[in-house]
């Protein structure tokens, strides 16, 4: 459990700013992109934390993020191949998204292809992911710039109201937090 979200909420915000300063980085080395993918699935994992712990308002967690879709092409993806998209997935055809921000960390907490998409002059434009559930109907992309506004977003975020109740039907605590 969180005892104090203001830690948590702060490396939101530094996250954010690593990644902007990101997206002007044109030399990319095996480091670079491995701290881009631990940047990414630790701010994500923190952000499902703190929606757990009723840190943050529901609402916040239920935002909406805007995602493109590629539909597979019907090969299996595996363990030797899932960093191959263009030969797994229809790259040629995305189609646009919106999903709630507690499907997205998920998918990014618990992904098995997560590929960083960067722009002809090699700089970030965004990430390519999806989970083992999802990973044989098609694969996510996100825009660097759409996560940093969530990050920002969910780091400037509090809890300015809860209702907790008892549950009829289970007997469970229940808790609504709003803004």
């Amino acid at each position: 459990m969180i005892w104090e979200s203001k830690y948590w909420r702060d490396d939101l915000h530094r996250r954010a700013q690593a990644l902007r300063n990101k997206q002007k980085q044109h030399r990319w080395f095996d480091a670079s992109f491995g701290r881009l993918e631990q940047t990414i699935m630790l701010a994500f994992y923190s952000i499902r934390k703190l929606a757990e712990a009723k840190k943050i308002p529901d609402s916040q967690f239920q935002q909406s993020v805007e995602l493109l879709f590629y539909s597979a092409i019907g090969k299996p993806v595996t363990l030797l191949n899932w960093h191959n998209l263009d030969e797994l997935y229809k790259v040629q055809e995305p189609s646009g998204l919106v999903k709630p921000l507690s499907f997205v960390a998920n998918q990014i907490i618990h992904s098995f292809v997560f590929v960083p998409i960067l722009t002809p002059s090699r700089t970030l434009d965004g990430i390519a992911f999806n989970s083992d559930k999802t990973r044989q109907s098609g694969v996510f992309c996100i825009k660097i710039d759409e996560i940093i506004r969530i990050l920002n977003s969910v780091s400037g975020s509090y809890v300015g109201k809860a209702t907790i109740f008892r549950s009829t039907e289970s007997g469970q605590l229940k808790i609504v937090t709003e803004e």
